[in-house]
C-alpha cells in the first residue's frame, strides 16, 4: 500500500511539473475547451466514433497507470490517471485525470473529467 501511494505521489508530481493538455495528442477531431472566469483552461473534450481507437490504444497513448469503470444510464464510463495530462481531480477517493465515456458508438476523452455533456 506504501509503494502504491509513493507511486500516485510521483506520479501527481510528474503531472504538476510537466503535465499536457489533449489538444496535443489529437487533430481533427470534435474539440471542446472550458475555460474559467479568467480564461484560463480548466478542461477539455474530444469526441470521436469508437472505431477510430480502442481503450487500449488510449491507455498506451496517455501511459495510464491504473483506471477504474462505472456507468450512469447508457453511459459506460472509465476513469484514469495519466501522468503526462495535467489537471487531477479526486474520484471515489483516487486522483483522476482522464475520462472516457461511450454512448452508442461515440466516444469523448476528457481531461480531467467531462465538464458537459456526455
Amino acid at each position: 500500500m506504501k509503494k502504491l501511494l509513493l507511486l500516485i505521489l510521483i506520479a501527481i508530481s510528474c503531472t504538476l511539473l510537466s503535465g499536457r493538455e489533449l489538444n496535443e495528442f489529437f487533430t481533427n477531431r470534435d474539440y471542446v475547451e472550458y475555460r474559467n472566469d479568467k480564461g484560463r483552461l480548466i478542461g477539455e473534450t474530444f469526441t470521436f466514433d469508437e472505431s477510430e481507437f480502442s481503450k487500449d490504444d488510449l491507455y498506451k497513448k496517455f501511459f495510464v497507470i491504473y483506471h477504474f469503470d462505472g456507468s450512469l444510464d447508457d453511459v459506460e464510463i472509465t476513469y484514469a490517471y495519466s501522468p503526462v495530462l495535467k489537471g487531477i481531480e479526486i474520484v471515489d477517493g483516487k486522483p483522476v485525470n482522464l475520462q472516457i465515456t461511450k454512448r452508442g458508438d461515440v466516444v469523448t476523452v476528457s481531461n480531467p473529467v467531462n465538464m458537459g455533456s456526455y
